[in-house]
């Protein structure tokens, strides 16, 4: 007995916590949007002296959801770069977006805001704001900076990301 509580209460008790603690476990897993909703990549925020442009390119590119309408935009060696500067090639892109598109029903991208460094103008800062209704689950409802580095001909995507959440409803 500690402190009134029988051996079988303890047991018990420790029983229901580690349940409660396996049921949290599982339910961060399933909501990756949510638990990662203020992680900060520094890299993917737009420096102060960043200015607005208008990208015919980014418009495209955030428009599709499709691979096939997607892959032609973007340039032989293309590199998703994912946090803290991971770096893969386009099939993890195109992985990445096929897991949305069975997760998530109508799912489409607004850009809010292209800016353009000065310093290097074919980098460019993307805020959007994805949406989509899920099969399970919470719907997706998220605002991030992503940062693009565009190809010297201007007309295809050399990198992308990596990506800042700013919001997440």
């Amino acid at each position: 007995m500690v402190d009134g509580l029988t051996t079988g209460e303890l047991a018990l008790t420790l029983a229901v916590l580690v349940g409660v603690a396996a049921v949290w476990a599982a339910y961060i897993r399933r909501r990756p949007w949510r638990t990662r909703a203020h992680d900060e990549e520094p890299a993917a925020l737009p420096p102060d002296a960043a200015v607005p442009v208008d990208s015919a390119l980014v418009q495209r590119l955030y428009a599709q959801r499709e691979w096939r309408d997607i892959r032609p935009l973007l340039t032989d060696d293309f590199v998703l770069v994912g946090r803290e500067g991971a770096r893969f090639g386009a099939d993890a892109l195109r992985d990445m977006n096929d897991r949305l598109g069975a997760s998530y029903d109508d799912l489409h991208t607004t850009v809010e805001l292209v800016l353009a460094d000065l310093e290097r103008p074919a980098v460019l800062y993307v805020r959007g704001r994805e949406r989509g209704r899920a099969r399970r689950g919470p719907d997706l409802d998220v605002t991030a900076w992503t940062r693009i580095v565009v190809a010297q001909s201007g007309t295809k995507v050399r990198e992308l990301g990596p990506s800042s959440v700013i919001s997440s409803a």
